[in-house]
């Protein structure tokens, strides 16, 4: 008879870390990418572009980090690794772009995508970032190796701007 008590316990902690408020991407979260090596990322606990968000990238060949924030959870937009209908991010930073930070990314760093840039489209840092006021969106970061191949994701986790 213990068991039902012990499975009551267990669902009960599972659900009080779920709600506890944490600013953290959760191990328990599934990653946007799937079958790749994960990145841990943090938000800050105040809203706004005061903060920074801070990610540690997996041991291995992270050479292009990419970092984007979407109006709705990137989650529900990939698929087969790719994102669907169209690419979803609508703010975000590189590696390469003025103002990137590797480890430690301000929020106020974050520039609009535009999707007219040459090649592919890409964050145009020449544009006013990403502004307090901006309301909820998710963010979600990913990684490359050198040959272009999708090595790490994160799980996307909301934020209010």
């Amino acid at each position: 008879m213990k068991k039902p008590y012990t499975l009551l316990l267990l669902c009960s902690l599972a659900a009080a870390v779920s709600f506890s408020g944490c600013s953290a991407a959760s191990d328990l979260t599934p990653t946007v990418f799937i079958n790749v090596d994960r990145i841990d990322f943090t938000v800050p606990e105040t809203t706004g572009t005061g903060g920074t968000i801070s990610y540690t990238l997996p041991n291995g060949n992270c050479d292009y980090i990419v970092i984007g924030v979407f109006d709705s959870d990137p989650t529900n937009e990939v698929i087969n690794n790719a994102f669907v209908s169209g690419f979803g991010v609508k703010w975000g930073t590189r590696t390469g772009l003025s103002g990137f930070v590797l480890g430690a990314q301000p929020l106020n760093a974050l520039y609009p995508y535009s999707p007219t840039i040459a090649p592919d489209g890409d964050f145009d840092a020449s544009q006013l970032p990403l502004a307090t006021g901006a309301g909820k969106k998710w963010i979600a970061i990913w990684a490359y190796d050198s040959g272009g191949t999708l090595v790490a994701s994160s799980a996307s986790a909301s934020y209010t701007f």
